[in-house]
């Protein structure tokens, strides 16, 4: 239920001036916000959930890491398969990459740290992540 008081929050994020309300009734403040839509700016300018689920995309993100705690972990592109080209060589053992900051994250041997996490280190130079299948 639309209380005014979050009626007038909404307006107001929607770009409706607080002074344009003024004489208007609660109710017909809480009818105009169930007519305006429910995103802010900052919303429209993003992906949504449902778009990502609806088809895979042909870009290949500038970051993307293996590790499922990650916030740039998406387990549909590595089901796809991505590679990577790191100065010219395919690395097979990267656990994270970044294109814009120029640096990958690769795992060192077997070592693994307390939890279990491998040992990684950072290499930075050009990165070249590309779809494998």
């Amino acid at each position: 239920m639309i209380t005014p008081h979050l009626s007038a929050v909404l307006l107001s994020h929607q770009g409706v001036q607080s002074s344009a309300l003024i004489g208007v009734s609660l109710a017909e403040i809480a009818e105009i916000a169930l007519l305006l839509p429910a995103t802010t700016p900052r919303q429209r300018c993003c992906y949504s959930a449902a778009m990502t689920d609806q088809a895979l995309p042909d870009q290949i993100p500038d970051r993307l890491s293996t590790n499922p705690k990650s916030p740039h972990y998406d387990e549909a592109l590595l089901t796809r398969g991505v590679g990577i080209k790191f100065d010219g060589q395919e690395k097979t053992n990267v656990e994270e990459y970044c294109v814009s900051e120029g640096w990958i994250r690769v795992a060192v041997g077997k070592t693994v740290d307390r939890k279990g996490n491998p040992l990684t280190i950072k290499l930075t130079g050009k990165v070249e992540p590309y779809f494998q299948k």
